[in-house]
């Protein structure tokens, strides 16, 4: 059976060719969204739409300043050397940011080539603006953007962390120390080739123990610069706490310097303010000085102060009687603060002015000015009777534009509308000055001023009370809007409720910083969250289902108190019959939720009523393994008092290898002190020991503390088999040593990598390389992912380890399951600089591979001429067939200048007969049906999609589409690398559907690059791509049954009988030169069963007939 082919670019939508087993096209147009290129799935997992608002948003210098800082020697120095720290400090207010937007942009016009990275913090902003992760995710991205060179490190990185969640969602968040690392990798490695440049705004907007952390961080990266002799400049701006000790050589006041800045802002603005009959320039000069000396260095403060002196001068008022208001108003921020909220604010719109500060200050990110509409609206909705419509609500603002007026009038000028990704305009505070005032002290003030006596004066009663009352706003919202259930599970009904994202999102997050005050804000409370909880869960799931916080099915109004630390809810709940034991779809308890929070009140309510601390949820975790596994150090004593048993089985961590693989060092002592076994077997990393060593980077004193304890360094089990190989994967040395110091088995076998060594083969770390070979490590070692350590590290197209294991005696002609050695991986992935480098790898040029394809051959049919043409010269033989009887010149047939050369390599060299070709084909698909009807099932997962690609060589569809589908549908994936399915561009590992290409024929091609790459290569440059495209169709109910196995047995054996039958006459076509055995046998055995099923006679002949024209072949 065939079919014609369709080039890509034909707007054609394809012939679908059979019914059977699913669809497969054979067409130019993908019948799916096409995935996006690994690149761009890398920059989706980093980037986030918010990481350059703080900087868009900054105030451009005022004209004519901020050039005194390229005056000053400290800034010269910084900048004539080719790494460095400069810190540019100053007081709150000081005009720190907008100085570094100045330098910024200063820098990226006049300096030539390198890269610029930057980052601005603000408190004021969503959680990724604030937080170390968010600063480490865009300078990372952009690094990655804009050095291609680098791409490979992290894409590399970005696959390992999705391969245990998949490709599609992306379920995981990059943990701080990984990002760290590769930040740090990606910007030595890009320094070595061009000068780095990286400013970071407002370090101290990160919250103290943050900004001091990553003050260290850069003073390491600018001390490893140093060693590697690379060029590194970082420029970073921070108040002057937290980060209290630098260079003073580098360190720039802004204060001291800002002073004609000030001065020239002021008199600006008091001469563009001129009227006509206004005073003469001595007083007016009298007004500036004033004005210039009560400033003292804060920029902010005359921000502030400046458009109320335009209204004065605008209104009338004399400059006297202006300098006597002056002295009434205060000189430092605070006090200026305090002076808008007492008098700029007008009494009427305080009430409105308190709820507004309130979710400026207060709320989880800032609010768009329509979601304040809603926001600001609810103070007025009475619960006893929820409106249908917000709208109709009393004091509703029903336009932006009229909002926008009246923020600037609530706000006395201490909030502004910004404009923000995706054209959004949210609401802030107009400096990070301005929020730390109204928490310590402005919301306290205004309460005051409202002279609302139910509302407490304390200052922190203040603040639970305000979040009460966001709490309240939250759920009113959520029991209001009536959204019609059959749309609650489609993702563009959340647009038409404006305040339903915020809602949703935080609405416990309020109610849990509210704590008890909930009360004085909220009648029936319970009530409302049991009609609300439903609706709730399902609105979280369709719109942020990958969220840490995002409620289960099953989830109940007890499970969300126990998490949210409601105990008066608990409590209510418990005592009205609620049942404490009711799970959610994975299993959780309510105590399960509490003790992953850390809320012992919640736990102690709970547990005096009935609930079991030794419930287990789906995956057999117990409250005690979660409460160690978040770190809650309390909780986990409270629970062991209480007799919380610490186990571990085979399909659950437990609670020290929780706490272990999470970095918690005082609960692993805690545990330790309890007794725990800290050799207990079972969960992912087997072992405790295992899962210390496994933790991202490792952790070095967690690992100390357990060989204390007498962990056994040498305990097999788990995802790395043992310690050693997860430590030297994570590219601890320390570890390295402690394990090795502790007699680690540098050569123990199993696991993902085999052994340690190819585990750090493949992850370049060239110091821990040479460590496990002075601790002997066997360098010949095989097994495990990439069968050997060298194969592993021309995998990761590393040559320093590879050139550290060539020297210590590595087997360049070691295979892999494939029968591929280093050469043959060095010219799958054009990496001619290997073969350049390490000329010993050519001993394998002519060594052919399980499908019979020497290096040569995967280079001329990948479009790789540079690295054919090496291989040429260094005697690679063109006239060695393949499995499809090519030899090299059949698959340059129209490349002229490539048949030249192959013509003068070989000048008897003649294109293969098509017949001959097709015989050999035939020999091939009867070798490998064969191979697979004598071995298990799993075995086939390399050799089937060959099959498949020598039916679409024969033009039989039917046959292939069948076998490409058996091959998509197969459930469980094999262990090594060599069999998933990699896009020959990206290289993106494909899942699902991707497109077979009959003239690349070793080339699969995923279909976001089968369009940015319409033609074949450059062995072909003018010849599309003929496409096959093989659509995954399958679900659960689809997948491989030991039934279909059975079926697929039956049809391989029908295969090789027609193949075989007297009118085939396979014994014409030349037999290869190599004999070639396949993969052993893994899983069920199917010959018995073909033959036991079928059970005639026929069979027995049938075999035997296979037996001799397969002697024939191979001897």
């Amino acid at each position: 059976m065939s079919s014609t082919s369709n080039a890509f670019g034909n707007k054609n939508s394809g012939t679908q060719v059979g019914i059977n087993h699913g669809q497969i096209y054979y067409s130019s147009a993908p019948q799916q969204s096409p995935p996006q290129s690994i690149d761009n799935e890398v920059l989706r997992s980093l980037a986030f739409p918010e990481m350059l608002d703080r900087r868009d948003n900054i105030e451009p210098c005022y004209p004519d300043t901020c050039q005194w800082i390229l005056e000053l020697e400290k800034y010269k120095s910084w900048r004539s050397q080719s790494r460095g720290l400069l810190w540019i400090k100053g007081k709150p207010g000081a005009g720190k940011s907008t100085l570094m937007l100045f330098l910024h942009d200063k820098l990226k016009r006049d300096v030539d080539g390198g890269i610029r990275l930057e980052f601005f913090f603000t408190a004021r902003g969503t959680e990724m603006q604030r937080t170390p992760l968010g600063m480490l995710r865009s300078l990372l991205s952009q690094i990655f953007d804009r050095d291609a060179t680098v791409r490979s490190q992290v894409s590399k990185a970005y696959e390992e962390r999705c391969r245990p969640f998949g490709y599609s969602e992306r379920g995981w968040e990059w943990p701080r120390v990984v990002l760290e690392e590769l930040l740090a990798g990606t910007i030595l490695a890009s320094a070595s080739r061009q000068h780095i440049m990286i400013f970071v705004d407002a370090l101290d907007e990160a919250g103290a123990e943050s900004a001091q952390h990553l003050a260290a961080y850069f003073h390491r990266l600018i001390n490893r610069a140093e060693k590697l002799n690379v060029a590194v400049q970082i420029c970073i701006s921070c108040r002057h706490y937290p980060i209290m000790e630098s260079d003073p050589a580098r360190e720039i006041c802004v204060e001291r310097h800002n002073h004609d800045d000030i001065a020239r802002y002021i008199k600006d603005i008091i001469v563009d303010t001129e009227v006509k009959d206004g005073p003469g320039q001595e007083t007016r000069e009298a007004l500036a000085e004033q004005l210039i000396w009560q400033c003292n260095g804060v920029f902010q403060w005359a921000h502030l102060i400046m458009p109320l002196i335009r209204q004065k001068i605008l209104e009338g008022e004399s400059f006297d009687d202006i300098r006597c208001w002056l002295r009434e108003v205060p000189i430092g921020l605070e006090d200026v603060y305090t002076y808008i909220l007492n008098n700029v604010i007008e009494g009427r719109n305080r009430v409105q002015s308190f709820l507004l500060f309130q979710w400026v200050s207060l709320a989880e990110r800032p609010l768009t000015v329509k979601e304040l509409r809603y926001a600001l609206a609810a103070q007025n909705t009475d619960l006893a009777f929820l409106p249908k419509t917000w709208e109709k609500i009393d004091g509703f603002v029903e336009s932006n534009g009229r909002m926008k007026r009246k923020i600037q009038a609530l706000s006395g000028g201490l909030a502004e509308v910004i404009s923000t990704w995706g054209y959004h305009e949210t609401v802030q505070v107009v400096h990070q000055s301005v929020n730390d005032f109204l928490r310590a002290k402005g919301l306290g003030l205004l309460c005051r001023n409202i002279g609302t006596s139910t509302l407490p004066m304390d200052g922190v009663k203040i603040l639970f009370q305000c979040q009460a009352t966001l709490y309240r706003t939250c759920l009113v919202y959520l029991a209001t809007v009536h959204i019609p259930r059959k749309v609650l599970g489609e993702q563009g009904f959340i647009q038409d409720y404006p305040l339903l994202a915020y809602a949703t999102n935080n609405l416990f997050i309020h109610a849990e910083k509210a704590a008890g005050s909930r009360a004085d804000v909220l009648e029936n409370e319970q009530d409302i969250l049991q009609r609300v909880i439903g609706p709730w869960v399902q609105i979280y799931q369709t719109q942020n289902p990958s969220s840490d916080r995002c409620p289960r099915e099953g989830t109940t109004i007890l499970h969300m108190a126990a998490a949210a630390n409601l105990v008066d809810v608990i409590e209510s709940v418990v005592s009205n019959g609620g049942d404490i034991t009711k799970k959610d779809i994975i299993g959780d308890t309510a105590f399960h939720l509490a003790a992953r929070q850390g809320h012992i009140t919640a736990g102690k309510i709970l547990r005096e009523k009935g609930a079991d601390h030794e419930a287990k949820n789906e995956d057999g975790i117990t409250p005690l393994t979660e409460a160690a596994r978040c770190g809650h150090a309390r909780s986990v004593e409270w629970l062991l008092h209480g007799g919380a048993k610490i186990e571990t089985s085979a399909r659950s961590e437990g609670a020290l290898q929780a706490a272990s693989l999470q970095g918690y060092q005082r609960v692993v002592a805690i545990l330790l002190g309890a007794r725990a076994d800290v050799n207990a077997q079972g969960g992912k990393y087997g072992n405790a020991l295992q899962a210390a060593c496994a933790a991202d980077k490792g952790n070095t004193e967690i690992v100390q503390l357990l060989l204390e304890a007498h962990a056994d360094v040498n305990a097999q089990g788990g995802h790395y088999a043992n310690a050693l190989q997860a430590g030297v994967y994570k590219g601890n040395t320390e570890i390295v040593q402690l394990l090795l110091e502790a007699h680690a088995d540098v050569n123990a076998q199993g696991g993902h990598y085999g052994n340690a060594l190819q585990a750090v083969a493949y992850e370049g770390n060239t110091e821990i390389v040479q460590l496990l070979l002075e601790a002997h490590a066997d360098v010949n070692a095989q097994g495990g992912y990439y069968a050997s350590p060298l194969l592993a590290a021309v995998y990761d197209d590393d040559a320093d380890p590879a050139q550290l294991l060539l020297h210590a005696g590595a087997d360049v002609l070691l295979a892999n399951e494939l029968g591929q050695t280093p050469l043959h991986i060095a010219a799958l992935k054009d990496r001619l600089e290997l073969l350049n480098r390490f000329p010993l790898l050519a001993s394998a040029t002519n060594h052919r591979d399980k499908f019979l394809r020497t290096p040569l051959h995967l280079a001329i049919c990948l479009g790789h001429t540079e690295f054919a043409e090496k291989l040429l010269h260094l005697g690679a033989d063109p006239s060695l067939p393949d499995g499809y009887g090519r030899n090299i010149l059949d698959w340059v047939v129209g490349n002229e200048s490539l048949m030249h050369q192959i013509q003068n390599h070989c000048p008897p060299l003649v294109v293969t007969p098509k017949e001959t070709q097709e015989l050999t084909v035939r020999q091939s698909i009867l070798q490998i049906s064969d191979t697979i009807l004598r071995s298990k099932l799993d075995s086939s997962w390399p050799l089937l999609p060959q099959i498949g690609r020598y039916f679409l060589f024969l033009d039989d569809v039917d046959n292939a589409r069948y076998i490409f589908q058996l091959h998509l549908s197969h459930e469980d994936s094999a262990p090594t690398s060599i069999h998933y399915i990699a896009c020959g561009f990206c290289p993106i590992e494909i899942t699902g559907s991707y497109i077979v290409c009959r003239v690349c024929a070793y080339l699969n091609v995923c279909s976001s690059c089968v369009q940015k790459h319409p033609y074949h290569s450059r062995l072909h440059p003018n010849q599309e791509h003929k496409t096959f495209e093989v659509l995954d169709v399958t679900d659960n109910e689809s997948r491989l049954t030991s039934s279909e196995s059975e079926q697929l047995s039956h049809f391989l054996s029908n295969i090789v009988h027609e193949l075989s039958a007297p009118n085939t006459d396979i014994t014409e076509a030349e037999p290869p030169n190599d004999s070639v055995s396949y993969p052993a046998p893994k899983k069920t055995a199917l010959v018995s069963r073909a033959i036991l099923s079928g059970g005639t006679l026929s069979f027995a002949l049938f075999f035997g007939l296979l037996a001799v024209l397969l002697r024939y072949w191979f001897f």
